[in-house]
């Protein structure tokens, strides 16, 4: 499987990708702090997974999940933040999963 994960809290974004790590240790899971980083990766290869912070410094993600769901449409985005309450907006772009940091192994599971 291949993952791209933004969240702008290097912390939190390096505690998600080392849980993708050791649930899919065969897979390629990359991440970014900022907007623009996304981008560049997009434009350079196609995601299976996307986990989109929604706090984030230089952007909303609900619009980058509006953004990215409208352009990939195939890719499986996965909210993941520390905002409970944009969950029933999350919803309406049906995403594949909603997951309210910190979030467990068996939770990403579930979601992914």
């Amino acid at each position: 499987m291949l993952t791209i994960t933004i969240d702008d809290e290097k912390f939190a974004l390096n505690a998600l990708l080392r849980q993708l790590k050791t649930i899919d240790p065969n897979g390629t899971h990359e991440g970014v702090l900022y907007v623009d980083e996304l981008a560049d990766k997009l434009n350079k290869r196609t995601y299976d997974v996307a986990f989109i912070d929604i706090d984030l410094k230089s952007a909303n993600g609900i619009s980058v999940t509006r953004v990215l769901s409208e352009k990939y449409p195939s890719m499986n985005i996965i909210i993941y933040t520390g905002h409970p309450e944009y969950k029933p907006e999350a919803l309406d772009l049906y995403v594949s999963g909603y997951l309210v940091k910190p979030a467990y192994e068996e939770d990403i599971k579930r979601a992914l």
